[in-house]
């Protein structure tokens, strides 16, 4: 048994907590939705195999937050932003993730089979080995730099 608990940024009082256990994962689904729907960042976050499937996570703040390997499967990630963030091997079939902020994360991997991706920013995101097949894409940003943008961006002005 572990006890999670959630803080808001700048605070050390706890926004919300679960006790899990290996055999019921509904606790930290509820914990991490609950921070959710209080605004609170879960950016920087460690969520490595959490099971999140079917949360509702609009708009959530998962900037450069470590979510190898979860379940997200029917996830609600809509507006959320995955900015950076490790999703290397996670499970997004079906998830909705309308107008997400996917710049820069690392989706490699990951299974986002009939995926809602309308409308994301996934510019320099790296979908290398990732299942798309089935996934909704209009009007997803889906450019990498070519390298000789990239290289005219870091020369020194």
């Amino acid at each position: 048994m572990v006890r999670v608990e959630i803080y808001q940024r700048h605070s050390d009082e706890a926004i919300c907590s679960a006790e899990i256990d290996s055999a019921n994962p509904r606790p930290l689904r509820a914990a991490v939705t609950q921070a959710v729907h209080s605004n609170a960042s879960l950016a920087y976050g460690y969520l490595v195999c959490a099971d999140l499937e079917h949360a509702d996570l609009t708009r959530a703040d998962f900037t450069r937050a470590d979510l190898s390997r979860a379940d997200l499967t029917h996830a609600k990630l809509d507006r959320a932003s995955l900015a950076y963030a490790s999703l290397v091997g996670a499970k997004l079939e079906g998830a909705a993730l309308y107008a997400v902020n996917g710049y820069g994360a690392d989706f490699q991997g990951a299974n986002l089979r009939n995926a809602n991706l309308w409308g994301a920013d996934l510019l320099e995101a790296n979908l290398s080995r990732t299942n798309l097949s089935g996934a909704r894409l209009t009007l997803a940003n889906l450019r990498r730099r070519s390298a000789e943008q990239q290289h005219r961006r870091s020369e020194p002005r």
